[in-house]
């Protein structure tokens, strides 16, 4: 009797530092506290992580562009009149007709790859806004078809056009990099300054390629593929945000 008489004093204590500590679990955070809570989910958020990787790289696609683009002003060569490697100033105020006509085409080049990589990255905002890569997923078209059928038809419409759009830019960005390239031969081969001339042309050319023929692997795919444009390796967008369901759901739980 005396055992279980000292042991009750001893559990009303542990209840009490168990009441205790449950309190203290339910002090609110200050508001560093919160900020800094707040920041963790943030950058812990898959979104978040794809549009900060996406940032960075479309700052190298831009730098990638300008030199695929401007071979003219780029590329050594020599000036027409003694042989001497023309200058950047020499290259812009060119009176060489091949030269000036190719120098527009660098600029329609450049222009036309700009609204690509416009298109591209409205497409792939959309793509981390509305869509999520969900591993536990199938990724078919059949299943994504699937998937997108929680979506209202104007954003199934939306994703659907922004991916056509960015097919037919890149497919018109080819074209007027191809023109753009053969023009530059002929320049080369009239112009041809030494090794580098040869160099700084393969450089570019390959620089471009790769991005143009990934270009193509993200495009050529069925109407429910949606492969991301700077996420490697690639990913695809199989199934729909979970911000957006979580969304739908609180405006269904008011409209109830």
């Amino acid at each position: 009797m005396s055992n279980s008489s000292n042991n009750q004093p001893e559990t009303a204590h542990v209840k009490e530092i168990a009441n205790v500590t449950d309190i203290d679990l339910d002090i609110p955070l200050s508001d560093e506290q919160q900020s800094e809570n707040d920041l963790k989910k943030i950058v812990a958020d898959q979104d978040f992580k794809q549009k900060t990787k996406m940032t960075f790289l479309v700052m190298f696609e831009i730098y990638r562009v300008i030199m695929a683009s401007f071979t003219v002003l780029l590329i050594p060569q020599k000036c027409s009149n003694d042989g001497h490697l023309c200058s950047f100033s020499e290259n812009i105020n060119t009176t060489v007709v091949i030269k000036q006509v190719t120098l527009y085409l660098n600029l329609v080049s450049f222009l036309v790859f700009l609204v690509m990589y416009g298109i591209e990255i409205k497409r792939e905002i959309l793509m981390i806004n509305t869509l999520d890569v969900n591993k536990h997923k199938p990724t078919s078209n059949e299943s994504v078809e699937k998937a997108l059928a929680c979506l209202p038809a104007a954003k199934k419409d939306k994703i659907w056009r922004y991916d056509y759009f960015y097919k037919t830019s890149a497919q018109t960005g080819i074209f007027f990099y191809l023109v753009n390239l053969a023009l530059t031969l002929v320049v080369l081969e009239q112009f041809y300054y030494d090794n580098k001339s040869l160099t700084v042309f393969l450089t570019n050319f390959l620089f471009m390629s790769l991005k143009l023929v990934d270009v193509l692997a993200t495009v050529n795919t069925p109407k429910n593929i949606f492969y991301s444009s700077y996420l490697k390796r690639k990913v695809q967008f199989n199934d729909i945000d979970k911000d957006l369901v979580d969304k739908d759901i609180e405006l269904l739980m008011v409209k109830t």
